[in-house]
């Protein structure tokens, strides 16, 4: 399909990735229609020609404005609570919400936005699609990949669905957890490092993830496919480094979760082939930007 005159409805709009993403399909051509929370966090929306819905995927007026007359479905929404009962009515009673509203539309493609913190990395060399998911590590984990399953039924339903499912996405932006929110962490020495950061760091680049999606609302050859979308693996001793400014606390991998100590790593020959996914911005290029972000936060918030 197009997007060039196609009407995308992005959920969580406003937030780090749905916002590039209505940046770049706004700039293919398509007509954007976010949902955010707050009227005053639409102005980056209108300022690239979108319009938004003010409400969330609970809400079912909300939801019936958003999907009316739409072409494509880009669900970027989700919490990371660790409340279960707001995890779930977030990451799957809303998604299951959306698919049914889509389905109703008859939308031509739905994309889905999950995460490889799904799998089970305990003792796997190379992680791939097929892979086991460890559901049971989180609540997020467990209500995402609730989520992953209804979304594939939707598709025996017969709506196109797509599921990406991100490796930790790094980007320069106030949004990004992994580009500013954790940063700040390690800056601040709250976060520890995990048999002194041995284990691997699987990663995208913003900017990669985003074509990834629009490939997958271009490409027929993806729907109904779960894809994994990974950048490249570099190291938490290496990622922690950028901001650190002091030694981190240490902490046992019988302490941690087995996604700081793991040596697995992630397989994106599937994406690289269904969405010839290419690597734009090094990870070196990227922990810099973050780390210049940092530093000129820290001088504006600084007392003159």
């Amino acid at each position: 399909m197009k997007l060039e005159g196609a009407t995308v409805a992005i959920t969580g709009a406003n937030g780090f990735v749905g916002s590039q993403v209505a940046r770049r399909v706004a700039a293919e051509g398509a007509f954007v229609r976010g949902l955010i929370r707050k009227q005053t966090s639409g102005e980056d929306l209108t300022a690239i020609g979108a319009t938004f819905v003010v409400g969330d995927l609970g809400q079912s007026e909300a939801l019936e404005t958003l999907i009316k007359d739409v072409d494509v479905v880009v669900h970027c929404a989700a919490t990371s609570s660790l409340d279960r009962e707001e995890a779930f009515e977030v990451n799957t009673a809303a998604t299951e919400r959306l698919l049914k509203a889509a389905h109703a539309q008859q939308c031509q493609r739905f994309v889905h936005i999950s995460t490889t913190g799904l799998y089970d990395i305990s003792g796997a060399n190379v992680i791939d699609e097929t892979s086991p998911l460890n559901i049971g590590e989180s609540v997020y984990t467990e209500s995402k990949a609730e989520a992953d399953r209804i979304v594939l039924q939707y598709k025996d339903l017969g709506l196109p669905v797509v599921i990406l499912r991100a490796a930790p996405i790094i980007g320069a932006h106030r949004g990004s957890a992994w580009g500013f929110k954790i940063p700040q962490a390690i800056a601040a020495g709250r976060f520890p490092l995990v048999d002194e950061g041995a284990g691997k760091f699987p990663y995208v680049h913003i900017e990669s993830f985003v074509s990834a999606v629009v490939g997958s609302i271009l490409s027929d050859k993806v729907t109904g496919e779960v894809i994994n979308v990974i950048d490249g693996h570099s190291t938490w001793a290496d990622y922690t480094a950028y901001f650190a400014r002091s030694a981190l606390p240490a902490l046992s991998k019988n302490d941690a979760p087995a996604k700081f100590s793991s040596h697995s790593q992630f397989s994106n020959a599937k994406a690289v082939h269904l969405l010839s996914l290419t690597q734009g911005k090094t990870f070196d290029e990227e922990m810099l930007n973050s780390q210049k972000m940092l530093a000129e936060l820290s001088l504006s918030s600084s007392p003159v």
